[in-house]
Order: C-alpha cells, then sequence, then structure tokens
C-alpha cells in the first residue's frame, strides 16, 4: 500500500508540473491536477488537502530533484577540490533549461512571492548551498564569489531575460570555473575600504552618474 501511494503521489506531482507548465501557475487546481492524472479529485485530495499543499510539494520535489543532480554530478568528480562549486557548474554546463524548465521557474519564482513558508524553504536551500560550497572549497571567498556569478547566469537563463549563444555561454561558464581557484585574501576589505557613494560621481550639471572602478 505504501508503494502504491508513493507511485500515486509522483503522478500527481508530475500532472501539477504539467499543468503549470501548459496552462500557467494561476490555472493551478486540485481539479486541474486530477484531469490531467487521470484520477478523481478525491485522489488527489488523499494526499494534498488544498492547493497550497500541493504547490508545496511541487516545489519541494523540484529541489530535491536539483539536489540529486548535483550530488551525482559530485560522485563522477571523485573528491575533486572545490567539489561543492565545481558540481554546480558542471551541472549548469551539461543541463541548459527547456522551455517547460522556464515556465516551472517562474512559477516557483511567484510561488515563493506570496508564501512566507514557501519562502522560508529557498532560503533554507540557499544556505545549504553556500554552507556546501564555502565547506568543500580550498577558498571559500573565491567559491561564494563564483557561486554568485553563476546564479546570476542561472536566472538570467530560467528567466528567459537573455539568450546566450552556445559558445558565449561555455566562455562565460569557463571564466566561472577559474574563479574558485584564485587566491583571496582570507579575511575580506574592512566596511570601511569602499564608501557607499565611491561609485557615485556628480558631474557640472549636478547629476549623479554611475563610474566604473580603477583597478588597484
Amino acid at each position: 500500500m505504501g508503494r502504491n501511494r508513493k507511485v500515486a503521489r509522483n503522478v500527481l506531482l508530475s500532472a501539477a508540473q504539467q499543468v503549470v507548465v501548459g496552462r500557467g501557475a494561476a490555472h493551478l487546481t486540485l481539479d486541474a491536477v486530477a484531469n490531467d492524472a487521470g484520477v478523481s479529485k478525491a485522489s488527489v485530495l488523499y494526499d494534498y488537502k488544498s492547493k497550497g499543499a500541493l504547490v508545496h510539494a511541487l516545489v519541494t520535489h523540484g529541489l530535491e530533484a536539483e539536489n540529486a543532480r548535483v550530488e551525482q554530478v559530485r560522485r563522477l568528480l571523485d573528491g575533486t577540490e572545490d567539489s561543492g562549486i565545481r558540481a554546480r557548474i558542471a551541472l549548469t554546463a551539461r543541463r541548459r533549461p527547456s522551455v517547460d524548465d522556464r515556465s516551472a521557474a517562474v512559477a516557483i519564482i511567484s510561488a515563493l512571492g506570496c508564501d512566507p513558508e514557501l519562502k522560508e524553504i529557498g532560503r533554507a536551500c540557499v544556505r545549504e548551498t553556500v554552507d556546501d560550497i564555502t565547506k568543500t572549497a580550498r577558498n571559500p571567498r573565491a567559491a561564494l564569489l563564483a557561486l554568485l556569478a553563476l546564479e546570476g547566469l542561472r536566472h538570467l537563463e530560467y528567466l528567459d531575460l537573455h539568450n546566450w549563444s552556445c559558445e558565449e555561454f561555455a566562455a562565460i561558464l569557463a571564466d566561472i570555473a577559474w574563479l574558485p581557484g584564485q587566491q583571496l585574501p582570507d579575511d575580506p576589505p574592512p566596511p570601511d575600504a569602499l564608501p557607499p557613494d565611491a561609485l557615485l560621481s556628480d558631474d557640472p550639471s549636478g547629476s549623479s552618474a554611475m563610474q566604473p572602478l580603477s583597478p588597484p
């Protein structure tokens, strides 16, 4: 009986994802999931008492699937230095988002913005990622910079805000992969090393404009 329930949940989550991808998150209802899964609404209610519970399960399932993919790539690296960040870089290189991935990402971001409990799940996931990357890094600060760059690239891709060519994408990932091996100082610069207005410069007209930093 337990095995059948687990299979049923996977079917329901798959149907829920198809609803989100095909019709948008606004159309995710228990009735729509039941229809796509080919089961009764009562069968959906058996596992998920509300739309909110279904959304929570869908987001959690997506996060768990991503973590499983990271661990699979990490095992292939077999103890490579900086395995936490390098596994995520390798996974990003191997799996660019599909149209379905992008639709699901938009739905998840929308859900996180409306649900404090889901947002906390997302925060916990980020904390675990940062902890994993810094603990497995030769230079935690450099690895953290690489993570920030990687996540920026992934967000542009998943939100379909910019389409990089294959060559551009590979070159950017190569630059990000270079970061973890850099020797940054163990201690970050003091808070007053860069004044808050260091990037602002008043021009003669009285308006402020962003100015590039000069190299040290």
